[in-house]
């Protein structure tokens, strides 16, 4: 199923080259670094002070100044804490691991779209807490931070009820599908338009060609090859050795790392959280039903008329830009800061968020402003390299002492950095009465 999943999105690519890859006014920033010098010095630095946060001071990667001094408290872990998944918001945490870090590819994404992916973060701190606290839909005999469901009563045949912050979560995601669909059709609709007369011009026997798609056309057009065919995608779609060693490492993991992987807690390393948000939504959209699940006289009836309310919220923001067209409301992006509300918690980590804001604001707002020429030409560089490192020495942690490969975890020997015993590794909580 994976790899007819692959293959699909392969086949969706390919259709929509014409309108995401061939206009000039489309550039994938991501796509755009080649391996320097540069690029390998970043590398390796990244590649060598990783395993200090991953493995030998875990605690790096998310550091709360306010946790430590009262770790008795665990309210003051949901709010300001967050290295586990759902453990805490994270609100002024501190991460020095750049796997954390670049969540949000803070080096990467424009300045302006992470302004407002961080105004949904604020949302998500402002809002979650007054639900809870006045017990909405039960909240308070569930789990503050999860992306899981749960039964409200044991050995009883009933719906399944959602934390607070995954039934606000759902809230967003639906708002976020015609939120879409209106901010593009608002914003874009004309320059689509545009783009789809031109393509059916050419197809007629005209219509503007750019340059570099001129230029282009001089090249085959062909799936990317390297050093052995075996080790790349071939043209019949097979991944070959890849998608082999690839199936081979989750097969392992998955088998040997099985209880934290089904564990409401987890831990830094291994989670589970991504396929129960997965599993979360098959059992409420397929197994049960949205009718069932969200329909009239359902508590959670609000969630299918956000589909409706989404239609009209970049509206007011639209009209305001149309009518003060210099003021800036033409940033205010819903979609993005629905992102904000919903794509990073619950379900992850929030230690990364206070220097992730400080990472995006550096080079994406002074760097780029004072030294142009030097975030032209080393900025999308530095990030590739930083991610490549980063990952390269967690594949490494995680076979050799993670237990990825032998099922057998060598964890370094405890000491105030590195402290094995305690439920959460950033000592959050720790005095706290479970």
């Amino acid at each position: 199923m994976l790899l007819a999943t692959q293959i699909v999105g392969y086949g969706i690519a390919g259709q929509l080259r014409p309108y995401l890859v061939y206009p000039s006014t489309m550039t994938w920033p991501l796509s755009l670094p080649i391996r320097t010098r540069f690029f390998y010095i970043v590398f390796g630095s990244i590649f060598v002070y990783e395993i200090i946060p991953q493995y030998i001071f875990p605690m790096l990667a998310g550091i709360s100044i306010i946790c430590l001094a009262k770790n008795n408290n665990a309210w003051v872990q949901r709010v300001f804490d967050g290295l586990t998944p759902n453990e805490g918001m994270g609100v002024l945490s501190l991460s020095f691991d750049w796997s954390f870090i670049s969540e949000m590819n803070p080096l990467v994404v424009l300045f302006w779209v992470q302004f407002n992916v961080i105004g949904g973060l604020f949302l998500f701190w402002i809002i979650t807490r007054p639900p809870y606290h006045y017990n909405v839909w039960n909240a308070q005999s569930l789990p503050f931070l999860s992306n899981r469901i749960f039964q409200r009563f044991d050995n009883a045949v009933d719906n399944p009820i959602f934390s607070i912050s995954n039934g606000l979560s759902y809230i967003y995601i639906n708002l976020g599908v015609t939120v879409t669909i209106t901010h593009v059709a608002l914003y874009h609709g004309k320059d689509i338009w545009a783009i789809f007369r031109n393509l059916r011009k050419k197809v007629l026997g005209g219509g503007e060609v750019v340059i570099h798609m001129k230029l282009m056309q001089a090249y085959p057009e062909s799936l990317p090859q390297g050093p052995s065919q075996d080790d790349f995608p071939s043209p019949n779609g097979c991944h070959c050795n890849w998608l082999s060693l690839h199936y081979i490492v989750n097969e392992s993991v998955v088998k040997n790392e099985r209880e934290i992987l089904l564990s409401p807690v987890s831990n830094r390393f291994w989670n589970g959280n991504k396929p129960h948000s997965i599993n979360s939504a098959a059992i409420t959209w397929g197994a049960i039903g949205p009718m069932a699940m969200f329909g009239p006289g359902i508590q959670y009836y609000i969630f299918l008329w956000a589909f409706i309310i989404g239609l009209f919220l970049p509206v007011p923001f639209w009209l305001l830009h149309k009518k003060f067209p210099k003021a800036g409301f033409h940033y205010v992006n819903a979609p993005m800061i629905l992102i904000g509300l919903a794509g990073l918690l619950p379900g992850g980590s929030g230690s990364f968020i206070t220097v992730s804001i400080i990472t995006i604001f550096v080079p994406q707002y002074y760097v780029k402003r004072r030294h142009s020429e030097w975030y032209a030409k080393y900025n999308y560089l530095m990030s590739a390299a930083l991610d490549s490192g980063t990952y390269l020495m967690a594949f490494f942690v995680s076979l050799v002492f993670y237990g990825a490969a032998s099922g057998k975890v060598y964890n370094f020997p405890d000491w105030w950095g590195s402290d094995n015993e305690s439920i959460y590794m950033d000592q959050c909580c720790k005095n706290c009465d479970l």
